[in-house]
């Protein structure tokens, strides 16, 4: 609780949820029980999501904000900082979750002795996209926000130092 407020080890934290989260789905995927289901289905793209987004995007968040100018100064971005980390753990949670239910629900379509149409398992499966598509959007926006926040920040102070450092005579 102490360095909650740096970001930095905020994102580090999310890091090390994903890749709980992520290494016990690769514990579940690989059990040939479980396996049966999911193989082929989108719960290997969850995984695959939430190992790329969950845990490689949040190391590189918490890298960009280590390698901020000293002195740094966030300005009005600051504000917006604290409720894009959030929104953008809980959609990517929503997102990961969705894909899961859309691999399971596939997963036990496939192993029905009789089965419809492949378009008609779609057409089912339409609820799964648009809460897939929602939450993809508030992601994309989340990251969105805490990038333009980085980069404004980051090219606010370069041109404050270079400023300074600047001999008008």
């Amino acid at each position: 609780k102490r360095l909650y407020h740096y970001y930095p080890y905020r994102f580090l934290m999310a890091a090390d949820f994903w890749v709980f989260v992520n290494m016990g789905q690769a514990i579940l995927m690989s059990v040939p029980a479980l396996n049966l289901y999911t193989h082929g289905t989108h719960v290997t793209v969850a995984h695959a999501m939430g190992t790329t987004i969950g845990i490689n995007s949040m190391i590189l968040l918490a890298a960009a904000f280590e390698f901020l100018p000293e002195g740094r100064r966030f300005g009005k971005g600051s504000r917006l900082l604290n409720p894009a980390f959030w929104s953008a753990q809980i959609s990517l949670f929503f997102f990961w979750l969705t894909l899961n239910a859309a691999g399971l629900y596939k997963g036990f379509w496939q192993m029905k002795t009789t089965r419809g149409s492949y378009a008609a398992l779609m057409s089912d499966m339409s609820p799964f996209f648009i809460v897939l598509l929602i939450s993809g959007f508030f992601l994309m926006c989340s990251l969105a926000a805490i990038a333009i926040v980085l980069l404004r920040t980051w090219f606010s102070n370069f041109r404050v130092n270079a400023d300074a450092g600047s001999t008008d005579k």
